[in-house]
């Protein structure tokens, strides 16, 4: 990534300190919060306002035992929450999972040397019921699920 500091990079450098803007936190969390090795997933989604682009994106990845995974969930929507459902198998998730969840009070919100933290992960725990969960829009939510053995994961 270039230039990585200043500019537009994940770090804003000022006399005062350092800023870590919103794709900092984004980075850090694929990088330290999800599994060594990518499963394999299916997506389906609507479409972003008429366009091309899908509302959201997922990516599943899981530990080495086959029982650990950490599922990544991007909701584009700019607006609104919206439900997902995910399955690992034919396991429906249900119950309380802890998850980190990254956004803003809004699309345009970021981090800037008077509010360094307006955009910054939070750990929550994410609630599934029967498999759906809902998600905060234009959000990046990463969460942790235990199963007793590996399987497909669909998102």
């Amino acid at each position: 990534m270039a230039p990585l500091v200043n500019t537009r990079g994940p770090l804003f450098v000022h006399p005062k300190g350092i800023v870590k803007r919103t794709h900092f936190y984004a980075l850090s969390m694929y990088a330290n919060l999800l599994q060594p090795q990518v499963a394999v997933s299916v997506l389906n989604s609507d479409r972003l306002n008429g366009t091309l682009v899908s509302m959201m994106d997922a990516i599943a990845t899981i530990d080495k035992s086959g029982k650990k995974w950490s599922i990544a969930l991007i909701n584009r929507h700019p607006s609104r929450s919206i439900d997902c459902t995910v399955k690992i198998g034919s396991i429906v998730i249900d119950g309380t999972y802890k998850a980190v969840v990254l956004s803003g009070d809004s699309p345009n919100s970021y981090n800037d040397i008077e509010h360094p933290e307006r955009v910054i992960p939070k750990e929550i725990e994410l609630i599934f019921k029967k498999g759906i969960v809902n998600l905060t829009p234009h959000s990046l939510t990463i969460v942790h699920v235990l199963t007793e053995q590996g399987k497909e994961c669909v998102a």
